[in-house]
């Protein structure tokens, strides 16, 4: 499924532009999880774009942003022509080029160490947002 759908990404991006340059796995730790955490964990993958167009930053911004609008609604068979795809497995959090977003059934103190990136001295960052909701 995960393959059809990164396939499907692929060919969508070239119509509009860009290319996919690299798919990353995210490197996690699991071993903080629960059972209820671990029964529900999804394979997460990023993936990294160019335009073929030279865009100013703002405009770079936007053309992502709808692009992975446009791609939703690919793969729900919202747009004219398009066909669904099982989509059980596919949540795009965002696709910027200045902002990565990490998601998970996590409590706030497992989200640096679930998200090994986040301890990585490698990656600087401006700002770190955690939001935390408990039903």
């Amino acid at each position: 499924k995960q393959a059809k759908i990164k396939g499907v990404f692929e060919k969508f991006c070239e119509t509009k532009d860009f290319e996919v340059i690299a798919w990353r796995d995210v490197p996690t730790d699991n071993s903080t999880l629960g059972p209820s955490s671990l029964a529900c964990e999804p394979k997460m993958e990023q993936v990294f774009v160019k335009s073929k167009k030279t865009l100013d930053p703002k405009i770079l911004e936007t053309e992502l942003m709808i692009l992975r609008r446009q791609f939703e609604r690919e793969v729900k068979g919202d747009r004219e022509g398009s066909q669904p795809i099982d989509d059980t497995d596919f949540y795009p959090c965002t696709l910027s080029s200045r902002t990565i977003v990490y998601k998970g059934m996590l409590t706030p103190e497992q989200v640096r160490e679930y998200f090994s990136d986040l301890r990585d001295e490698r990656f600087e960052t401006y700002l770190a947002l955690v939001h935390s909701r408990f039903s």
